[in-house]
């Protein structure tokens, strides 16, 4: 079985690094297969909202 590992050392504050992958628009950024991703209603992330995404892999768009 094969497996990969990476890590990276981010010059931030923990809370900045943790609000900026906490904010679903922002995952397009640090996800390399997410095209958009949205909550349903807007705003910041709660109990009982939906996330929307849009994934590109392989060629391939669909929604998750």
């Amino acid at each position: 079985m094969s497996s990969a590992v990476a890590s990276i050392d981010i010059d931030r504050p923990v809370a900045d690094v943790f609000d900026f992958v906490a904010e679903p628009a922002n995952e397009p950024y640090w996800h390399t297969d997410v095209v958009s991703a949205s909550l349903e209603p807007s705003g910041p992330p709660a109990t009982g909202k939906v996330l929307h995404a849009l994934f590109r892999t392989m060629g391939r768009t669909y929604p998750a």
